[in-house]
């Protein structure tokens, strides 16, 4: 029996607005957000995107595949980021949009919120990550270091 080659399609989502809370005795404090509605719509450079983000590293940007769209990704009157992600490409260098931003903070309990919105085309590949976080003892050096991320594989699957 042949096996179905899975024909992979250009693909698109769209993050409005995130947002980082330190949470600690019964309530959060938001100790960074982000809404997308003071930039200029358009694709982004990685010089932009790591100003917006405070971030020091941004892979994406330059390669066409991130900008500030007024498409809404909820209800609202709020821009949003669209990431494009090429056709037949998997790997983070070659698809989506990946930064690392120092937050500047220990914590032990942080939740980030953020809203997303997949296209009813959308090619859920082989997988993919959404935005999350990243900690290690050593900020730049990477030690001990430990993500947490939403993933999907194959058809959407959460994982």
């Amino acid at each position: 029996m042949k096996k179905a080659k899975l024909h992979r399609r250009s693909s698109t989502l769209l993050v409005m607005g995130i947002a980082l809370s330190l949470f600690s005795h019964g309530h959060a404090e938001v100790i960074w957000s982000k809404s997308f509605d003071d930039y200029e719509t358009g694709k982004i450079s990685r010089d932009q995107a790591m100003e917006i983000f405070e971030s020091y590293w941004a892979s994406g940007p330059d390669e066409g595949r991130v900008e500030i769209s007024e498409q809404k990704a909820v209800e609202g009157n709020r821009k949003s980021l669209k990431v494009h992600y090429p056709k037949g490409e998997a790997a983070s260098s070659k698809s989506g949009f990946t930064i690392d931003c120092n937050i500047g903070i220990e914590a032990d309990s942080l939740w980030l919120t953020y809203y997303v919105y997949f296209p009813d085309n959308f090619d859920w590949r082989d997988g993919g990550k959404l935005p999350g976080l990243k900690g290690s003892a050593g900020w730049r050096q990477g030690t001990y270091e430990w993500t947490g991320r939403l993933m999907w594989r194959q058809n959407g699957l959460a994982q």
